[in-house]
């Protein structure tokens, strides 16, 4: 079946992609979103909190476990929230649609309405300077869309601790959300010893989060339930699928979902996608004057590679590794657990390193609280009854902690293979090991002095791919070349077609990065709106 011509198509209905399609029809520009939209299929707890639903819900085993034990499946991963039955949907036939072979990689992707915002921690943070200065792309323009961006989608934090710097200043945030009494004191031991010599280079602050503390937008503010792995009842956490739900509702937008975007190819007058229908295998072919891709920077890769018919090639590929940890606060041993937790990023901090092109890994500390004791119980090496009852004991006084580093440290290689196949080749450049062993002795001196032991053996590193930072394998230069993107998104080998999603990035700092996507998809949907400026042909 063909589709007559529409003007703007959007592939991907993740953060970036309904920020693009936003940007366009703010602009008065109709705007087609094709999605494989993979609708959610979550067993939800009852009403309540979480120690409530613990000591009272006879249902539990099923959001806590999952119908079919879900829970137990792929126990070597180390992230409990990509076992949370409520969250399987989101990473569902990811690997299969496209086609994916990894060697010491373990590659994550999303065919979910929202993508993986439904499953998220919610981190905010922008770009500095020297960053931005990386993207050929205004620093005042992207400014812009970073604040609109936070005032619609609801960002809280401060402005005002030693990260408000290192998190963007100049946002509308709404304000902080109450901290537990661990990360509390650990706050004021830092503030009042931050003069001293380990602090030098180290910040802690509150976390910033893409999480309403007021009311938004029909939006409910976090009500403390203890329950963010699984999902927040009151849409609290941000997720891209309430901008798809809003769209929805605007003049000239059309969602065609359950739609897998198979190919593209450029045309005489334009650009055709081959779509699949998820549910019967039928095919379509939609064309349009400008197709922008947001399919995630594996998704929009494969779909650029082949139609550039680059097999056999190696290409670039971003991530950022990832060093885990726990953090024991021996005042609150066996202390009560709260009856009202927030269990995302309660506290974030910043730490210089000497890195080019830039200078800072950043990191997030999590109340243990907020998972299964079992979780915790399972990296204890003891019987497994002494296990569970230690865990009990120490999940108050433990905070869990992550630090992301610089993506240039990646050696991983994306190739399309005469098969069709995506294949993924995971690695480290030399002296990864050293440096990040060097970074760790560095935070536990650091988070000695705010009165916080990192325990012995818990200090890990993520496998490469598992931190789901991935960008860069289609990156925006000032002179790119065939199958990199210039100034406005547009691919050069493939006039009429855009990359507004995090496959742009030309560089990964130590921070999140999604925002930044956002701001990104923003800036180039409304560029195009108002210029029509058309790719390069190369």
């Amino acid at each position: 079946m063909d589709d007559s011509r529409v003007p703007f198509v959007v592939v991907g209905s993740g953060p970036s992609g309904v920020e693009a399609a936003s940007a366009l029809l703010d602009e008065g520009q109709p705007v087609t979103l094709v999605d494989a939209g993979e609708p959610p299929s979550l067993v939800l707890p009852s009403a309540g909190g979480f120690l409530d639903l613990r000591r009272g819900d006879p249902g539990q085993w099923k959001w806590l476990l999952g119908p079919d034990f879900e829970m137990f499946d792929g126990m070597e991963v180390a992230s409990p929230k990509m076992r949370v039955p409520q969250h399987q949907y989101v990473f569902r036939g990811f690997a299969e649609a496209n086609r994916l072979e990894t060697e010491d990689f373990s590659a994550v992707g999303s065919l979910a309405r929202g993508g993986l915002s439904n499953a998220w921690g919610a981190g905010i943070s922008c770009f500095d300077a020297e960053e931005l200065r990386c993207l050929p792309v205004d620093s005042a323009v992207m400014a812009a869309a970073y604040r609109e961006i936070a005032q619609r989608i609801g960002v809280s934090g401060s402005d005002a601790d030693d990260l408000g710097g290192f998190h963007g200043r100049g946002l509308p945030l709404q304000p902080p959300g109450p901290l537990s009494p661990g990360p509390k004191r650990l706050l004021g031991n830092y503030r009042r010893r931050r003069d001293a010599p380990w602090a030098r280079g180290f910040a802690l602050g509150h976390g910033r989060n893409a999480v309403l503390t007021e009311p938004l937008g029909g939006r409910s503010p976090c009500r403390r339930l203890g329950l963010c792995l699984w999902g927040c009842p009151g849409r609290a956490i941000y997720a891209a699928s309430y901008d798809l739900e809003r769209l929805t509702a605007r003049p000239g937008f059309r969602y065609l979902g359950g739609m897998w975007a198979e190919s593209l190819e450029v045309e005489a007058d334009g650009v055709a996608l081959e779509l699949v229908d998820r549910a019967d295998g039928s095919r379509r072919r939609l064309r349009t004057s400008r197709l922008l891709l947001a399919a995630g920077a594996l998704g929009s890769a494969r779909l650029v590679m082949r139609a550039l018919q680059r097999i056999d090639r190696d290409g670039p590929l971003l991530t950022s590794p990832v060093m885990r940890f726990a953090l024991f606060l021996p005042h609150r041993f066996g202390a009560a657990v709260e009856a009202e937790s927030f269990n995302l990023a309660q506290l974030s901090f910043a730490v210089q390193v000497d890195r080019e092109p830039v200078g800072h890994a950043s990191g997030n500390l999590f109340p243990g609280s907020g998972i299964p004791v079992g979780e915790l119980a399972r990296h204890i090496p003891m019987a497994r009854p002494a296990a569970l009852v230690l865990s009990r004991l120490l999940a108050p006084a433990i905070l869990l902690g992550n630090c992301f580093l610089p993506g240039g440290f990646g050696r991983h290689r994306l190739r399309l293979a005469t098969s069709g196949a995506l294949q993924i080749r995971g690695g480290w450049e030399s002296g990864y090991q050293a440096w990040t062993e060097a970074l760790g002795r560095r935070l536990v001196r650091a988070f000695r002095g705010c009165g916080g032991w990192v325990l012995p053996g818990s200090v890990g590193l993520l496998a490469p791919g598992e931190d789901i930072h991935y960008a860069g394998t289609l990156p925006m230069r000032i002179r790119p070349e065939v199958g990199e993107c210039d100034a406005e998104g547009g691919v050069v080998g493939l006039p009429g077609v855009f990359v507004v999603d995090a496959a742009a990035l030309p560089l990964l700092p130590g921070r999140a990065h999604t925002f930044t996507a956002m701001a990104l998809a923003r800036v180039i949907g409304r560029k195009l709106a108002i210029s029509g400026h058309p790719s390069p042909r190369g």
